[in-house]
């Protein structure tokens, strides 16, 4: 607890001071702190990964791609700052090995069908209704994230049915990580109409929720929460 407790702080501290470095306007250090921020975040996935005992050969193979994403995620925070294009799409590959994980859970139905396809409409809707986007030559590409997160979204609450909370913290992380993404966009795709001190707050708003969406994402790999019963 006091490990979990330490590394949530840590992961706060740090990206407060990113944003303070960000705002005062000195690129290196926030880009410093930012890149620690999200390298905290990954040695506490592993830490509760290795926290778990008696883990099942079907929560190995679901961990190793859920920890493959949250390590990928790092090289995407990076490279986000370096050269937007290339870290979206590196993000895109994250939401491919988050839901080639949540397909261990079991196979596809008819609910994760309509879920996908709701949410996907929604947000997608929302992302074209919106005055204060403008997304360039890159609406098909956040069309086609969208889709991929809405996946992950959809196949990832069904571990809500389950009474572990590391089961129920799994999805909830991912949510967040949704709507971090969603927040993201006044920041990276602003429209003329967006004030650049409320896109400024919506990022930190977004950011906040992106690190403590990964933290829950980490922390649901401290206890193999797959029940017996179920089957591929």
């Amino acid at each position: 607890m006091k490990i979990n407790i330490l590394c949530f702080a840590l992961t706060y501290l740090f990206l407060f001071l990113d944003h303070f470095y960000r705002i005062v306007g000195d690129k290196i250090l926030s880009d410093i702190f930012k890149g620690i921020t999200s390298f905290v975040f990954v040695l506490f996935a592993f830490y509760s990964y290795n926290k778990a005992t008696r883990k099942s050969e079907k929560f190995r193979k679901f961990s190793v791609f859920i920890l493959t994403g949250i390590c990928v995620s790092l090289l995407a925070d990076i490279l986000l700052e370096i050269n937007f294009e290339i870290g979206f799409c590196i993000f895109v590959s994250v939401q491919i090995f988050y839901f080639y994980a949540f397909t261990h859970y079991g196979k596809l139905n008819l609910r994760f069908y309509i879920f996908a396809i709701v949410i996907a409409i929604l947000v997608d809707t929302g992302n074209y209704l919106c005055p204060y986007f403008y997304f360039r030559d890159l609406q098909i590409s956040v069309f086609v994230y969208t889709i991929a997160f809405a996946c992950v979204v959809s196949k990832s609450i069904e571990s809500f049915r389950w009474d572990s909370v590391q089961a129920k913290t799994m999805p909830i992380g991912i949510i967040l990580f949704a709507i971090s993404d969603f927040l993201l966009q006044f920041r990276v795709f602003p429209s003329e109409e967006l004030p650049e001190q409320v896109g400024s707050i919506i990022f930190i708003v977004s950011n906040t929720l992106y690190y403590t969406a990964q933290l829950l994402i980490g922390y649901s790999l401290s206890k193999d929460y797959f029940p017996k019963e179920i089957k591929n």
